[in-house]
């Protein structure tokens, strides 16, 4: 009966892994099912106009600026990660609950998959469903799991993981379709992340561990290799280059020394996994061979040795030390260079090699030792536990930082105090929650960073300016540009502020004045545009206009080069005038339809107009609004705060 049992377990085992994987994916991460749509997300997804109505994927191949709201696309090609995202948003709309559970439901598959993988490449079950539950509730892989703006690394794992597992069942059952259908998944992971483009190594490191005769591992492996050229030649053919505008670094020599310590760094995370955060600014950029940089290639050294001295006694460590750096040749700077040096979410699939190599190396020392073969399965099963319990620990307590942006960049805040993009943003997060006082503390402290240089003390005082003019602090608002106008005089962005503070204690000749100075070369083809500099003739016409100096109006807006302009100029003069004057209903009739008819280019009309449609009560056009306001600009705190503010009242009604 015993034996007939322990049998029947057996033969349930795949079953009953991936119930449990399925179960501790409910346990650790069903609290992720309400989070929030946080950083990234607003300008790939929530932002990102292209989306809506347009599913075609080869629209998405063809144009990579699809995938991103704005102007700058940081030259990322992901196209089929968009397209995902625009089928997405058809069904599912801006509740981020659907794409969390996506994304779990992803990152249980890739859980299954690597377990099959590494069962069929080592014929190990025990050890296959080990390591895949280490992959699970690795901390480092939270990043790539809960944020939804990095579904496409979990997506294309699925494809790399399915590629590698129906290879090694055509090397198995010799079944072309198994080969094809390896090619084809092979062809298709880079198009949703291009980090994922190395499944071709990861075969031959298959091959290197299976010890095929080398006439038939060299053809298998050109094939394979031929899968990255789709990939290649349609990112060449459509004029999109294969680095990030020359990457972060200065020479190459910077570059190597710096990721010399990252990858370094990338190990220890994978053993010693924190402090984890989305910022990793307070990395240093190494320019020269310091003691950090010594230990860190002897820390490289060691991972090579040990590849290489157990290539004949334990093979798995060295697949495993393989597959981690392989995981890491498109983000490592030196072949592509990329805006960042640091990522958590670049380890997600490399993470597994390094589990790989870790477990055979315990088991390899173990059954080495003099313990009798009952202990030594008992301290293998007492080291797994423990290391399982330890990083689960680690996954729970770090899961509720991706809550909303104040918890993330709270918990960024706290790794990382001298860096002012932490500061900023959880201001940020804080004055989207309406927790303005908080929010100004926040902003007050980033003027403490040391040798922060004067663009950051600037711009921190048009953050604390801002932040009190958004909440009508008009007291606060005044003492700051005080402050900071005593520093920074001929700052433009703090001009305009001065300005807009006028204008939110009606006073239109002191801000009509201010103005004036930079209308003395006045450019009207010019308004509309970001830049303070042509911000401010514009807030002098509307404040020219509360005056009653028609025909001041009438000479700056007859400098338009066309008719249409003129008109487009004076009606959005005229809306902005009847909002101060009380008259929304009007506002609105006269603003709408300029705004339709026309593209303009300065974001704050688009957010007049979403203001009206909230003071009106219509939330679903005021939501509308203000995504074309964050398509236009995806960093404007006022529309992502608009956004939010009116998608909530949305789903209250």
């Amino acid at each position: 009966m015993t034996l007939k049992a322990f049998q029947y377990f057996k033969e349930l085992q795949w079953p009953l892994f991936i119930i449990l994987v399925f179960l501790l994916t409910g346990i650790f991460l069903g609290q992720t099912l309400y989070f929030e749509f946080v950083y990234d997300d607003f300008p790939y997804l929530v932002a990102n106009r292209n989306l809506q109505n347009n599913i075609n994927p080869i629209s998405y191949i063809l144009n990579p600026s699809l995938g991103w709201a704005g102007t700058d696309s940081t030259q990322v090609y992901r196209p089929l990660s968009a397209w995902l995202y625009a089928v997405e948003l058809k069904l599912f709309g801006f509740d981020p609950l659907y794409y969390h559970l996506v994304k779990i439901s992803t990152h249980a598959l890739n859980t299954i998959l690597a377990a099959i993988f590494l069962f069929l490449l080592f014929k190990n079950k025990i050890f296959a469903m080990t390591a895949g539950l280490f992959f699970f509730v690795h901390p480092v892989n939270t990043e790539a799991v809960v944020w939804i703006s990095q579904q496409n690394t979990l997506v294309a794992t699925v494809f790399v993981l399915g590629a590698l597992i129906f290879f090694l069942l055509y090397g198995e059952y010799r079944l072309k379709i198994f080969f094809f259908l390896s090619l084809i998944l092979g062809i298709i992971a880079p198009f949703f992340k291009e980090q994922l483009i190395v499944t071709p190594f990861f075969v031959l490191g298959c091959l290197l561990y299976l010890k095929m005769p080398w006439q038939r591992s060299f053809l298998l492996g050109a094939s394979y290799f031929l899968t990255m050229t789709p990939f290649l030649w349609i990112r060449y053919s459509i004029g999109l280059p294969f680095n990030q505008a020359g990457g972060w670094f200065n020479s190459m020599h910077e570059a190597i020394l710096t990721m010399t310590h990252g990858l370094a760094y990338y190990i220890q995370l994978i053993f010693i996994p924190y402090p984890l955060t989305i910022n990793y600014e307070w990395f240093p950029v190494e320019d020269h061979i310091s003691k950090t940089v010594i230990l860190s290639t002897a820390i490289i050294a060691f991972c090579v040795f040990l590849a290489i001295y157990f290539y004949k006694k334990v093979p798995e460590v060295t697949i495993g030390v393989y597959w981690f750096f392989v995981g890491l040749i498109p983000v490592n700077n030196i072949v592509t260079p990329i805006y960042t040096y640091i990522n958590e979410r670049y380890l997600y699939l490399s993470s597994l090699g390094m589990i790989v190599a870790f477990i055979y190396l315990v088991k390899y020392y173990l059954k080495e030792s003099w313990m009798s073969e009952r202990w030594k399965k008992a301290s293998m099963g007492v080291v797994c536990i423990v290391l399982f319990s330890v990083f689960s620990y680690m996954t729970f307590i770090r899961l509720p930082d991706w809550e909303n942006q104040k918890s993330l960049w709270r918990s960024t805040l706290r790794v990382d105090y001298n860096n002012l993009r932490n500061f900023t943003n959880y201001s940020t997060a804080l004055q989207k929650e309406n927790s303005y006082r908080e929010a100004l503390i926040i902003l007050k402290s980033a003027l403490r960073i040391p040798d922060l240089p004067d663009e950051g003390y600037s711009g921190t005082y048009r953050a604390l300016v801002s932040a009190a003019l958004r909440f009508n602090d008009t007291t606060t608002a005044r003492s700051y540009l005080i402050e900071g106008l005593t520093r920074y005089p001929n700052n433009a962005g703090l001009k305009l502020l001065e300005i807009k503070y006028y204008f939110a204690r009606n006073n239109y000749k002191k801000a009509a004045e201010i103005s004036r100075s930079f209308t003395d070369d006045f450019d009207a083809t010019k308004i509309g545009k970001e830049a303070a500099f042509y911000e401010i003739p514009f807030y002098h016409l509307i404040a020219t206009k509360m005056l009653g100096d028609g025909a001041r109006v009438a000479v700056l807006v007859n400098q338009a080069p066309s008719e249409s302009a003129r008109e487009t100029l004076n009606r959005i003069i005229d809306a902005r005038a009847l909002m101060l004057q009380g008259d929304n209903e009007k506002a609105l009739s006269v603003l709408y339809p300029t705004l339709v008819g026309g593209e303009m280019y300065w974001l704050e009309p688009y957010m007049w107009l979403g203001q009206l449609y909230e003071f009106k009560g219509d939330y679903a056009n005021a939501v509308s609004v203000y995504q074309v306001a964050l398509f236009k600009n995806p960093t404007s705190i006022d529309a992502v705060i608009g956004f939010e503010r009116a998608r909530k009242k949305l789903e209250e009604e």
